[in-house]
């Protein structure tokens, strides 16, 4: 269920005990194992130090949100230079929006997420 829900993202932290379910019932060819593979470079990559990697894939909506709130401080929106931008923002946080509740989030230890926002992107919600 994890895995549909995060459209194979997971918690990144926790993916690696997926991806061992994952492994072992399906096979290294499996489609279930290969989606999993996919979305790797969403928050793993190679550093100066060696492998590295994050809890989620991005802050994307989070610095937006600041963003968003520098624009509206300073009124940019005032000035038709900027509308172009702010609607983009606009655009962006609905395109962020959680649109619908994970099916059987009971069964999943989910709450309702429907129309609040998630960390990063909508796929990580």
């Amino acid at each position: 269920m994890e895995d549909e829900n995060t459209f194979f993202l997971d918690i990144a932290p926790v993916k690696v005990l997926n991806w061992l379910v994952v492994y072992y019932n399906y096979g290294k060819v499996s489609k279930e194992f290969q989606q999993h593979v996919k979305r790797n470079a969403d928050y793993m990559w190679m550093g100066p130090n060696g492998m590295m990697m994050n809890g989620t894939n991005g802050t994307q909506l989070w610095d937006l949100t600041f963003i968003a709130q520098a624009c509206s401080e300073a009124r940019l929106v005032e000035y038709p230079l900027f509308q172009s931008s702010i609607l983009k923002v606009l655009e962006f946080l609905d395109d962020c929006q959680i649109k619908r509740n994970v099916p059987d989030h009971e069964k999943c230890y989910r709450h309702v997420s429907k129309g609040a926002w998630p960390f990063s992107t909508r796929e990580y919600s």
